[in-house]
Order: C-alpha cells, then structure tokens, then sequence
C-alpha cells in the first residue's frame, strides 16, 4: 500500500502539470536528472531490487562518471551536458553530487540556455532539496507537518530552497517529481537509449567521454519528443484515475524516511 505523503505528493504534481499543459500560457517544461556511466560500459540493474548497499563493481570495470543533463521534446538544452570522473565505484553515486556543485551547474550550464520562462521538473534527491535557512531538526518530516498542519486549517509558510529561490528568481517555475516516480521523468528513457548506445562505443573506442558525447548526439530531438509523449500519456492517465479520487486520512508514521532520488537505480532500462 503507497505512503499517504507518496499519494498526497503525486496528486500536487498531477494538478500542476496538467494546470500548465492546459494552460493558455503554457510553459515549456524542461527535464533534469543526473546518471552514471562506467568507463567499460554501465550497469543494467532491475528496479524490483532495492537493495543499493549490495550492488557493486568490481576494479576491472573501470572508473565510474557522474552526468547531469536536461532537455525537453525539442532535445537536450544545448551546451549544458555536465560529466565528471568519480572518487568510487559503487552504484549509489549520491553522496557525491552535493548542493554547491548542481546549484553552480545550475547557474553555469543550465538557466543560462534557457531561452524562455520554463517549468524545471527534478525529484527529490538531498542536493535538490538544501534549505536557504538552517531551522530547528524534528522527527517529523517536513511533509508530514506540512500536512498536518493543512487538516488542522494551521497556517505555514514554506520552507524555503535555495534551488527553487535560484530558479524562480531568474523567470522559472520548479515541479517536483512525487517520490518513486521516475516514470513522469522522459529522461529516464534517454538514459536507458544513450546508455546503449555508449555499451557498444566505449568497448570500441576505450574513450568514455567521446563516446558518451556520441551517445548524445544519437538521440535526435524526434525520439526526446516520442519519449515525452509516452510520459505525458502516463501522467495524463494517472491524472484521469486519480483526480476525483479522495485521498485517505493521513496517518504519521514518525519513523519514516522520505529522502529519495529514484533516477536510473528505480528503472529498468532494459524494459523500456
């Protein structure tokens, strides 16, 4: 049975997006996400298994590199491909993107190329997420307060977000991702393309950058916007069951972790 804040946070993204598709102003959307690449080819791992802790390469495999990249239907934002060479070889890469680098890719590489106010969509991993003041820790969650707060009719102010205040600042909106939905991501299926593409090139070529900058440019901006469509399918379906659907009451389990970044880890690409 899904979380109540995993249900309460997908039904907030549903109206947001589809408030913006059927809007007479409509915003581009953009989509961001980072992955990883080994330098002799990349991993394929199902998303049923959960365990991380028990996924790793072996020092034969090479040294690992951490990718950030966005795009939309029309393709990627030019010139803002971010790779960078790993310290570690294990699958969980998150410990080692940190707020201070993406917000600088951010700034740098992404905002800059954006030629239009857009809607940036991302999930929830931890360097998404830094607070642009420190405040007092609890159990609780911040979801979990926030909603709380919602059914006792207790007004609040949101916590504010360094990312979404650099966002919002220069003329864009931010759109989480609901925890565990990578499949409202369309990147995800550029991934799973660019990565297949990069398995047969790097083992010919021994080079990963060029050969990931090739798996780049095989993706051509009709397949972005065939993978685009297909999302916007499911989010539009998920919406049509979900939005006359009363969500439950919500219990607070005071012991539950909600961080979350399910990028490629949550996704099988092999079943793309």
């Amino acid at each position: 049975m899904e979380k109540p804040h995993v249900v309460a946070l997908r039904k907030v993204f549903l109206s947001k997006y589809m408030e913006n598709v059927n809007s007479a102003e409509k915003k581009p959307f953009i989509y961001l996400d980072e992955t990883w690449v080994f330098s002799n080819g990349t991993v394929r791992r199902s998303w049923q298994d959960e365990d991380l802790g028990s996924v790793k390469r072996t020092s034969g495999d090479g040294g690992r590199y951490i990718i950030i990249n966005a795009g939309n239907e029309e393709g990627f934002v030019e010139n803002a491909s971010l790779i960078f060479k790993s310290k570690n070889n294990t699958l969980d890469y998150h410990h080692e993107m940190n707020a201070e680098n993406f917000e600088k890719w951010l700034q740098n590489d992404l905002l800059p190329k954006l030629e239009e106010p857009s809607i940036i969509v991302l999930d929830n991993a931890s360097y998404h997420s830094r607070l642009e003041e420190k405040r007092p820790t609890t159990a609780w969650k911040k979801v979990d307060l926030q909603l709380w707060l919602q059914k006792n009719c207790i007004a609040f102010s949101e916590l504010d977000k360094s990312l979404d205040n650099i966002i919002t600042t220069t003329g864009h909106d931010v759109l989480r991702l609901p925890p565990y939905h990578c499949i409202f991501n369309p990147i995800e299926m550029v991934w799973s393309q660019t990565k297949r593409f990069y398995d047969e090139d790097v083992l010919k070529s021994k080079n990963p950058l060029d050969a990931w900058n090739r798996a780049l440019q095989n993706v051509t901006p009709e397949q972005w916007k065939s993978y685009v469509k297909h999302t916007e399918n499911i989010i539009k379906t998920y919406w049509d069951k979900e939005k006359f659907v009363k969500v439950n009451k919500i219990i607070i389990n005071l012991n539950v972790e909600t961080d979350e970044s399910d990028s490629d880890f949550n996704f099988a690409e092999n079943d793309i």
